[in-house]
Parts: C-alpha cells; structure tokens; sequence
C-alpha cells in the first residue's frame, strides 16, 4: 500500500509540474518536457502487490460492479436525456429573444 501511495503522490508532484510548465512557458523544450512529465507516471504504472486477497466473497464483487456499472450508465442516460431537454428549451427561448430584439 505505501508504494502505491508513493507513487500516488509522484503521480501528482510531476501533473502539477508538468502543467505548470505547459501553461506558463512559451517555448517548445519546456512543453515537451511537460507532456513526459504528464505521461510518465501512467507509463511506469502503479506497483501491483505481490498477493492479491480479499475477504470479499467473488459474487459480492461481481453483484457490485453489474449494480456499478448499471447505476453509471442509468446515470449517463439521464445527463444526456436532461442535458438534451435543456439545451432545446435554452435554444428556443434564445432564438425567440432575438427574433424579438429585432424587430
């Protein structure tokens, strides 16, 4: 656990510099070194344990990732439905605004 904790960490010391160097310079070299920098802690990867156990029983695990994956999905449907509802509604009213504006 504390190596992936390390590594968490490294992970966001070098993000942080990596997009502060991005941002902030205007020359090529700093930006290139800013997307290694960005890209080499998801190269390396994050140390795996040795062992794997759980206590948690396979179809537990199983039930939660289908009850997971089933609640993102529902979640999505209903972003994309509301987002939809919403962005007629605010296209409509705008477009009525300006017609009105005008004339």
């Amino acid at each position: 656990l504390e190596s992936r904790q390390a590594w968490w960490m490294g992970t966001v010391i070098t993000t942080a510099i990596g997009i502060g160097l991005f941002t902030e310079t205007k020359t090529i070299v700093p930006k290139i070194a800013a997307m290694l920098l960005l890209a080499a802690p998801h190269l390396i990867g994050a140390p795996q344990p040795l062992i794997f156990e759980s206590n948690v029983p396979a179809e537990l695990s199983a039930q939660f990732v289908i009850a997971s994956l089933l609640t993102s999905a529902f979640f999505w449907m209903v972003l994309g439905v509301s987002t939809g509802y919403f962005y007629q509604r605010l296209v409509t009213r705008t477009t009525d605004s300006l017609s009105t504006v005008s004339a």
